[in-house]
């Protein structure tokens, strides 16, 4: 009498693992096939990924109404497949929006902040030095800062505030802008290992 309920319950059992993987395998297939950005994960500075990492890089002007001056900087970005064209910065985060997906750019940022009421704009560009090609095969890998150069913009005699625009090479169009008693900028240098 008790293999009758054993049966039914390990038949049930077997059946309900079958329905379950019959589901989750095509997903996981698919999933595969169509967006491989599940194989690839950035962990501070290391990059973990499957097949390979395609990087870009957007060539950007920063401005001020402080100075003459145009700082130019490279802003890098990393995907699981071929970027393709870039299609525009989101404004912000750069994040950059390609036409094989989208990306936060690597080690590179900027923000307004008060600190003890002062309000000033600090921004940090880290340009990669050694990525042929655009696709590094093999993982893991790790971005290394090599070099920081350090930028401070104060406003003229008389000025009181200094505003921060940046834009894609060429363009006036700004991708972000802010303003602050001061601006902070630091260039640095990086290698991939």
């Amino acid at each position: 009498m008790d293999v009758i309920p054993t049966v039914v319950f390990f038949s049930l059992l077997v059946a309900a693992s079958l329905l379950v993987f019959s589901y989750i395998s095509p997903l996981l297939a698919s999933a595969e096939r169509m967006e491989p950005a599940w194989q690839m994960i950035e962990t501070g500075n290391v990059i973990n990924f499957r097949r390979a990492a395609y990087f870009a890089s957007v060539a950007v002007d920063a401005t001020t109404n402080c100075t003459d001056a145009v700082y130019r900087f490279k802003l890098w970005y990393v995907l699981p497949s071929q970027p393709g064209a870039l299609r525009g910065i989101l404004g912000g985060g750069l994040t950059a929006v390609f036409e094989g997906g989208y990306s936060e750019p690597l080690g590179s940022w900027v923000a307004t902040a008060q600190l003890y009421g002062v309000r000033y704009v600090t921004a940090t560009f880290t340009n990669i030095t050694n990525v042929v090609g655009g696709v590094v095969y093999g993982g893991p890998i790790r971005i290394v800062v090599t070099d920081v150069r350090e930028i401070t913009i104060t406003p003229p005699l008389g000025g009181r505030v200094c505003s921060f625009c940046i834009s894609l090479e060429g363009s006036r169009q700004c991708i972000y802008s802010g303003d602050g008693v001061y601006i902070k900028i630091y260039n640095g240098t990086a290698v991939v290992r």
